[in-house]
């Protein structure tokens, strides 16, 4: 029985291998000798060789031994593979360190002049090109790489749920197709909501800007409806005013103008009044006549005193002016009537508005003498 021991190690393994290729062959080529010396022997009488069995052994140690040979050599086309690579790696970053000297600014040399020379200018070279067009080429291929693996993805999706449909039942296809059709009505309902909800932001805005407006005009027109109304109200006061504007009677004018001829003999003593120096430029007096004073009815009498910057004569005239022309300017409505060459009776109507929108109508009855 032949028997082979192989030991190897990992940085020897060539000269190892030959060996046992060697011990190998050495062995093979013994085996029929070692048959043929049985048989002699086994003639001669002597004992007999190896058996069969033994022949069997040593041809299942050679199939061993050849395939462990086979992944030796295996084992040392990788390792020279990876040292190729090593050998590649260092010759590229060697290549890629002279690059970027290459590519660094040399300092500019000064001439004899003292000035500074420019450094005449590169041109693109071809390898920083080819560079450039490599790396462009790498980005593509990354983004066509990550493409094709969404596209497959995607269709492996697609036959994933065509192959759960084929595997379905005609009940669960039904039930499929009707959850299907669910769904996408779900989404179209979901789209439709989210528009609505877009329109219904924009009437409320709408709505918004109109109440602004609409609440700005309400404003506007309460305001014109009440300086209409104040207008109307005035307009029909002064109306009403010049209708029923009551004129005194004769009797009454007749007895107003006795009670002036009765209080003639004062005036002198008035003029004498009035003639001495007032202590203020304006006065006023108010009295009030009952009936049981000096037998005359109620009145109220009113004594007004201001010093003007005239004399006598030209303010007497002017008001005399003014009562002819039928009206006084501090009143709302009147009437002149001239009883004689000295005398007029002035009928007026006085309209006091009030804060609650009411009025208060007075009507006076006077007689001017002169």
């Amino acid at each position: 029985m032949a028997s082979i021991y192989c030991t190897f190690d990992a940085g020897h393994s060539s000269g190892t291998f030959q060996e046992a290729v060697r011990d190998s062959q050495r062995n093979t080529s013994q085996l029929p000798g070692s048959a043929m010396n049985s048989q002699e022997d086994d003639i001669n009488g002597l004992p007999c060789g190896p058996s069969p069995l033994q022949v069997a052994d040593a041809l299942d140690s050679v199939a061993i031994l050849e395939t462990f040979l086979l992944e030796m050599n295996e084992l040392d086309r990788q390792q020279q593979e990876r040292t190729v690579a090593d050998a590649d790696g260092s010759k590229r970053q060697k290549r890629e360190k002279e690059e970027m000297t290459e590519v660094t600014p040399q300092p500019q040399k000064k001439t004899k002049t003292g000035g500074v020379k420019d450094p005449t200018p590169r041109k693109n070279p071809s390898w920083r090109r080819r560079k450039q067009e490599l790396q462009s080429l790498r980005q593509q291929t990354q983004a066509m790489e990550t493409r094709a693996a969404f596209l497959q993805l995607q269709r492996r999706r697609e036959q994933l749920r065509v192959d759960a449909t084929a595997n379905l039942s005609d009940g669960q296809k039904q039930w499929r197709s009707a959850a299907v059709g669910e769904q996408q009505r779900r989404h179209e309902a979901e789209d439709e909501n989210r528009r609505l909800k877009v329109q219904l932001q924009t009437y409320v805005r709408v709505t918004g800007d109109l109440q602004t407006v609409l609440t700005a005009a309400q404003a506007l027109h309460t305001a014109q409806r009440m300086s209409s109304s104040t207008i109307a109200r005035s307009l029909r006061a002064q109306i009403g005013t010049a209708q029923r504007l009551q004129l005194g009677s004769s009797s009454m004018f007749d007895m107003l103008e006795s009670r002036v001829n009765a209080r003639f003999l004062q005036i002198g003593a008035i003029l004498q009044e009035l003639l001495q120096p007032m202590t203020a430029a304006d006065n006023e007096e108010i009295r009030i006549c009952r009936e049981d004073d000096d037998g005359m009815s109620k009145s109220v009498k009113f004594t007004r005193e201001r010093l003007l910057p005239f004399d006598e004569g030209t303010t007497s005239n002017v008001l005399w002016e003014l009562i002819k022309l039928g009206r006084i300017p501090d009143e709302q409505c009147s009437r002149v009537t001239r009883r004689s060459e000295d005398v007029f009776a002035l009928d007026t109507r006085n309209v006091v508005p009030l804060a609650c929108g009411g009025t208060i109508t007075l009507d006076v009855h006077c007689v001017i003498k002169r």
